[in-house]
């Protein structure tokens, strides 16, 4: 018993030098095995990672080699695209003017030229050949640039229409509308001193355009001279054909007070708002209402009084001429 103890005692000792001795990297390898990073090898002198050399070998990947790899050298039909280093092999690719084909990408193969019945729209890369296709089967770059510049305006115009909709900015374009008419600017601070101008130069200034008006007319309260339906006409036809006009005279921020003037009632407005589907038709769907409302009531002379009661008198005198106009409205007579 005494004698095992002793030699067990022995051999620990020496054991644990030896261990001591033996170089780290080997201890490491010979406790888990070892794996080099790309651009190294495992050297089996002392099993540590050595680098391999740029331009002559490499490792893509980690590895237990016992020694770098030989860089490729491209062949002869082929130019470096890349060259060889540490962690990466050489890159090679067909010379200018061939191709690979993916069936056979270790021979280049010459491009091939279109005939002169033929346009060229792929050119010949090292990775593909030249395509063509025959002439006039293709869009011409003019066209093509003036089909897609067409394409984006109609897109342009179709999402400025929705954003007008949708914010309500077609009451602008309204507005703008009745105003593209030249020669009539509405100066709201003269309108009271218009309105009451004298019954004889009103005469003479009217006496320029029509050149059959009597001497001497019927004039309303304020000095404006009074309409009446000229014979032979439907009464609302004739209104009909005015309250048109009045769409594009009279601006789109003055429907709701001129409406108010003749008559209708703010839920009536609303409603007739609310059941027309085109915003430039709602003046018109108004006067409708109220020519309904009024029945044989209703007069020519109402809507150019309310207008002057606005103050829109730029409007008015565009009706009340294009009424005596159209031949369905005639200065009233009085007698001397």
């Amino acid at each position: 018993m005494l004698q095992a103890f002793l030699l067990l005692s022995f051999f620990v000792p020496v054991t644990a030098k030896l261990a001591q001795d033996r170089p780290a990297d080997l201890q490491r390898l010979k406790q888990s095995p070892l794996e080099c990073p790309a651009g190294q090898y495992l050297s089996k002198e002392d099993g540590s990672c050595k680098a391999c050399i740029d331009g002559e070998n490499y490792t893509s990947g980690p590895n237990v080699l016992p020694s770098c790899l030989s860089c490729r050298v491209c062949k002869e039909d082929k130019v470096i695209k890349s060259r060889c280093v540490k962690a990466r092999n050489t890159e090679c690719e067909c010379k200018p003017g061939s191709f690979e084909d993916k069936d056979s990408t270790e021979i280049c193969q010459t491009c091939s030229n279109c005939t002169d019945g033929e346009d060229e729209v792929i050119p010949c890369t090292p990775k593909a050949n030249r395509k063509c296709v025959p002439k006039n089967t293709q869009i011409p770059q003019h066209n093509l640039g003036l089909l897609i510049g067409l394409l984006a305006s109609v897109i342009s115009v179709v999402l400025f229409v929705a954003v007008i909709w949708k914010t309500k900015a077609w009451e602008s374009v309204c507005l703008f509308m009745a105003r593209v008419y030249p020669g009539c600017e509405q100066d709201h601070e003269n309108t009271v001193g218009l309105s009451l101008l004298d019954a004889q130069t009103s005469r003479k200034t009217n006496g320029s355009h029509h050149n059959t008006e009597p001497d001497r007319t019927q004039s309303s309260p304020l000095g404006r001279k009074l309409l009446v339906l000229a014979n032979g006409n439907n009464p609302a036809d004739a209104l009909k054909l005015i309250f048109e006009r009045c769409s594009t005279e009279v601006p789109f921020n003055s429907w709701d007070r001129l409406m108010r003037h003749m008559g209708l009632t703010d839920n009536q407005i609303q409603m007739v708002r609310a059941e027309t589907q085109v915003p430039c038709e709602v003046l018109y769907q108004m006067l409708l209402k109220w020519l309904y409302q009024t029945g044989l009531g209703a007069s020519i002379n109402h809507l150019l009084g309310a207008l002057e009661a606005v103050g829109e008198r730029c409007a008015l005198e565009e009706i009340e001429d294009y009424a005596v106009k159209s031949g369905k409205f005639v200065y009233q007579n009085t007698t001397a």
